[in-house]
């Protein structure tokens, strides 16, 4: 229980980091490629994690329904409710749920109606604490997707001035030598922090100022 809140804590933390990193310069824009990594792997645990609770959690609740059937005072269902009772008692303090079990005597005179109340209280902490992870991880998805278009669309907006530099050396073909010299020096820079860029270039003036 404490991990999986603890992760989903550090996945709101990466989103919201990756979010103001976004819209920074060059090296933000690595930081943030680092962390939208850190951000995929950290969902992957939480699912991992949120499968194992839902096992646990059916598991408790078998427990207590092997538990319930073994009420009595004969010697071999003493001997396998007790056993039943420590796995149900560690697993539901590993999930943080539920109540501790009450002793036999006080087991013996509760009445159906407080069984049926404990079972209606857990049942309502159990779809809480379910509804809250989701949302928390549906949240961290929704960011990322958002985040991933507003990085896209800014590597558009900084690609275009170089682009249409390339189209109008292409149609021109007339541009003096110090003008070349002063692009290949300028597409250099962009491409050593964008190498990926490089297919969006025109051909053939890409190739004519000779950019590696």
């Amino acid at each position: 229980m404490k991990l999986l809140e603890h992760k989903q804590r550090e996945l709101q933390r990466i989103s919201d980091e990756i979010q103001k990193l976004s819209q920074g310069n060059p090296q933000q824009q690595r930081k943030c490629a680092r962390l939208k990594e850190d951000h995929e792997k950290l969902i992957q645990e939480i699912q991992k994690l949120q499968e194992n609770r839902k096992k646990d959690e059916k598991r408790l609740n078998e427990l207590r329904k092997q538990i319930e059937a073994n009420e009595g005072n004969s010697g071999s269902k003493k001997r396998i409710r007790k056993k039943l009772e420590k796995e149900y008692e560690e697993l539901r303090k590993t999930l943080g749920v539920g109540e501790e079990l009450k002793e036999d005597e006080e087991r013996a005179n509760d009445s159906n109606e407080n069984r049926l109340s404990f079972k209606a209280d857990e049942n309502i902490h159990l779809k809480k604490i379910e509804s809250e992870a989701e949302d928390a991880f549906n949240n961290g998805i929704a960011n990322l997707r958002e985040l991933e278009t507003d990085i896209g669309n800014m590597m558009k907006r900084m690609a275009s001035p170089v682009i249409q530099k390339f189209e109008e050396l292409k149609l021109t073909r007339k541009k003096s030598s110090k003008d070349t010299k002063m692009l290949k020096i300028e597409v250099r820079f962009f491409l050593s922090y964008f190498p990926f860029l490089t297919h969006s270039f025109p051909e053939k003036p890409y190739q004519s100022v000779h950019c590696y």
